[in-house]
C-alpha cells in the first residue's frame, strides 16, 4: 500500500512521520496546505481524493475521503492537485478538471471543466487565471467560472514533465531544464536552469523551488 511521509528539511532532511493509505493502490498527486495534506490516487473502485490532517509537529494523522461528483469517471492514472487556499483544482486527464470549494472547513464539489481534444495534466492558478500544461501551455480566464475563456496559448519545444504555480509565476520542469515564466506572458521564459529531475514542488512561504532528481536527490 502507498505511504505518505512528512519530511523536515532543517538542519538536514529527515522523515518526521508516515501514514499508510489503505484506501489507495497508487498516489498520483498531493498538495499541502496549512492544516492538511490533500492526496489524489487510484483504487480498484476508481479515483479517490483524501484529506490527511496534520498537527503542529508535522505528524500526519487520520485520512478522510472527500466526496466528489466525478469519482467514477474514466480518466488517466495521473492527476494534478492545485490549491489556492479556498479552491481546489483536480486535473485528471481526459476526465477534465474538477474544482472544489472549501465551505465551513469541508471541501464541496463545484465545477467540472472538460477540454476538447486535450487531456488535462499539469496546472497552475493565480487569481482568476489558470494555466494548463499538455502538448502546449494554455492560459484560461476563470473570472466567470461557468464559462472559462482561453486567453493565450504557446507551444513548447520540449514537453513539460511537471508544472507548479509560484504566485504570479509558473515553473516548468522539462527533461533537461527548469523554466521560469510569468503567468501573464506564458510565451516568454524569464530564466532557465539546466538540470534533470522527475518531480517539482514550490514552497510559497519560503519562495523556494525543490526538484526531485533521480535516485532520490533533492535540489
Amino acid at each position: 500500500k502507498p505511504e505518505a511521509r512528512s519530511i523536515t528539511l532543517k538542519p538536514a532532511p529527515d522523515v518526521v512521520a508516515g501514514v499508510t493509505l489503505g484506501q489507495l493502490e497508487k498516489i498520483t498527486s498531493l498538495v499541502a496546505t496549512a492544516k492538511e495534506v490533500l492526496v489524489s490516487g487510484q483504487s480498484k473502485q476508481g479515483s479517490r481524493l483524501l484529506s490527511l490532517s496534520i498537527d503542529q509537529h508535522a505528524n500526519l494523522l487520520t485520512a478522510t475521503e472527500i466526496t466528489r461528483n466525478t469519482a467514477k469517471r474514466k480518466g488517466t492514472e495521473n492527476s494534478c492537485l492545485v490549491s489556492d487556499g479556498s479552491t481546489l483544482f483536480l486535473a485528471s486527464g481526459w476526465s477534465g478538471i474538477e474544482t472544489l470549494k472549501q465551505v465551513k472547513g469541508a471541501w464541496l464539489p463545484q465545477y467540472l471543466y472538460t477540454i476538447p481534444r486535450m487531456g488535462a495534466s499539469g496546472m497552475a492558478s493565480w487569481g482568476n487565471s489558470a494555466v494548463l500544461s499538455a502538448g502546449e501551455l494554455i492560459k484560461y480566464d476563470l473570472s466567470d467560472p461557468e464559462n472559462p475563456r482561453i486567453e493565450s496559448k504557446t507551444a513548447m519545444t520540449t514537453p513539460v514533465k511537471e508544472m507548479v504555480g509560484a504566485g504570479s509565476f509558473i515553473l516548468c520542469l522539462t527533461k533537461d531544464a527548469l523554466l521560469l515564466k510569468k503567468m501573464e506572458k506564458i510565451d516568454q521564459t524569464i530564466a532557465e536552469e539546466k538540470l534533470e529531475g522527475k518531480g517539482l514542488a514550490f514552497d510559497k512561504e519560503q519562495h523556494r523551488a525543490y526538484v526531485i532528481q533521480p535516485y532520490g536527490k533533492l535540489t
